[in-house]
């Protein structure tokens, strides 16, 4: 991980994960996203509000809290990484502004990290679970968006479908801000702000529901085992690395006890509360469910026999692990929103 002094002798290690992956790349990333869906897409007609809103469940409440509560200023990201507020904002700022929609796409992110292709012998559970997840999810929005988009005609000519594509890619504060949003031209630059096929439509959307459920249950939820103990996780070292004939103490580096406490207190209860689990939907008297059709009773049906399969998978492949068990990714563990 990334290490900078912070100009108190602290080597922050830390930030990539709490700030980058965890809060820019899954908290933020779904949360304008879910507001330009609010102002565009009608809640009584559109196919795509009722798709994406119950993904957003909790998500603006906990966004909205997270800066008067463990982001504000002495508070309890500052404590344990710890630099300044100030720092930590034009840190996950940075990474909300330069990230790039469709390079977040996991086989693409995958891909550029190496763990794709000719990796595949590597036993790397995240990816197993994470793709799963993804496919799975796929053809679950291609089946319910399938019902009202046949074809590409359909997609171009929907006037709030557009209004919402292109409030996704214009700058805040009139639209979401998200970089690079729209489906690529032959060349492979993005046509910002434009959904041009079915196909394109059915990946962003995968997108962001899996990011806002799979992606975020893997960042958040491993903080209860791996996060919790400072000795084997610090959020920040306290001194430099040991120099020859200088050798440092492993307690110089490590944060002192009441910030160690704090560090338990909040990785098991960030890591240990699940709601509303994947592949559930709210409550409605309606004749075909949530989705208000038997085509998308039958997408919500097949969905969750595709996620317990997922589920009884990685149960029967952990079974054998005597090390390190990784479920966070089982489908029974993971919300359908960034609720937490």
């Amino acid at each position: 991980m990334e290490g900078g002094a912070d100009g108190r002798g602290v080597e922050v290690l830390a930030a990539p994960v709490a700030l980058d992956s965890h809060l820019a790349r899954t908290h933020l990333f779904v949360n304008l996203p879910l507001g330009v869906t609010a102002r565009r897409l009608s809640a009584a007609h559109h196919p795509l509000w009722r798709l994406l809103m119950p993904h957003g469940d909790g998500t603006p409440y906990i966004n909205n809290l997270t800066p008067h509560t463990l982001l504000k200023p002495q508070g309890d990201v500052h404590l344990l990484l710890p630099t300044s507020r100030e720092a930590q904002v034009a840190y996950v700022g940075g990474v909300v502004t330069t990230t790039r929609f469709n390079d977040r796409f996991p086989r693409a992110d995958l891909a550029a990290r190496g763990l794709l292709d000719g990796a595949t012998a590597l036993h790397h559970p995240y990816r197993e679970d994470a793709l799963a997840h993804y496919d799975a999810l796929h053809d679950f929005v291609a089946a319910i968006l399938g019902e009202y988009y046949t074809c590409d005609a359909d997609v171009v000519g929907d006037p709030e479908l557009a209004a919402w594509a292109a409030d996704m890619a214009a700058p805040a504060p009139g639209g979401a801000g998200v970089r690079g949003f729209g489906e690529p031209l032959p060349d492979g630059t993005a046509a910002e702000g434009t959904i041009r096929s079915v196909g394109y439509l059915v990946d962003a959307v995968t997108l962001l529901i899996w990011t806002a459920s799979a992606q975020h249950a893997a960042v958040n939820f491993p903080q209860v085992d791996l996060m919790a103990s400072a000795a084997a996780f610090p959020l920040a070292v306290r001194a430099g690395a040991p120099r020859p004939g200088a050798p440092a103490p492993i307690t110089a580096w490590l944060p002192p006890l009441r910030v160690a406490a704090r560090q338990l207190f909040l990785g098991a209860f960030l890591g240990g509360l699940v709601h509303l689990p994947l592949g559930t939907y709210p409550p409605t008297p309606l004749p075909g469910g949530w989705f208000r059709t038997g085509r998308g009773a039958r997408a919500v049906a097949a969905l969750r026999a595709r996620l317990a399969a997922i589920d009884a998978r990685i149960v029967a492949r952990e079974a054998a692990e005597e090390v390190y068990k990784y479920e966070y990714l089982r489908p029974a563990r993971v919300p359908r929103s960034i609720n937490i």
